[in-house]
């Protein structure tokens, strides 16, 4: 039998993204498995008009109120998560979808449970997918909830 003992589990405050976590916990528990909770904040590129998108706030204020947010939710999905199962919370700024297979490696991770937008083909396509890339790029199991 395989044992799956550092399960990743990314999040974003979804609801997709805590049904995942719902999952993960179940596993957890049944495996004796930890979790590591991942929050990755995306900052659009600075551009001239970069004052203005966020009604005039400086860069530094901006990265503060990513930050602030990320900590949130990853407390809150601490919360969640049954006491006797040891949790880990990394933050993390980029793009997701390399940044989760970055953190499978960096923590030894050996499955992923994550949510997905359950978005159609052509929307998938045309959109691109977080999810989608995990799942054909990871070296281990990926569940997708959602």
């Amino acid at each position: 039998m395989i044992a799956y003992k550092r399960i990743v589990v990314p999040v974003d405050g979804s609801e997709n993204a805590k049904r995942a976590l719902e999952h993960a916990c179940a596993l957890a528990v049944a495996a004796d498995a930890s979790l590591i909770l991942v929050y990755v904040a995306t900052i659009i590129s600075a551009t001239p008009s970069f004052g203005s998108l966020f009604g005039g706030y400086a860069a530094e204020r901006v990265a503060v109120e990513l930050q602030e947010k990320g900590e949130r939710i990853l407390q809150e999905a601490a919360a969640s998560v049954p006491h006797r199962v040891k949790v880990e919370r990394v933050f993390e700024v980029g793009a997701p979808d390399a940044i989760i297979l970055s953190v499978v490696k960096e923590k030894a991770g050996d499955m992923i449970v994550m949510g997905c937008r359950g978005l159609g083909k052509v929307e998938g396509y045309a959109l691109g997918s977080v999810s989608q890339y995990v799942m054909n790029h990871a070296n281990v199991p990926v569940i997708l909830v959602k």
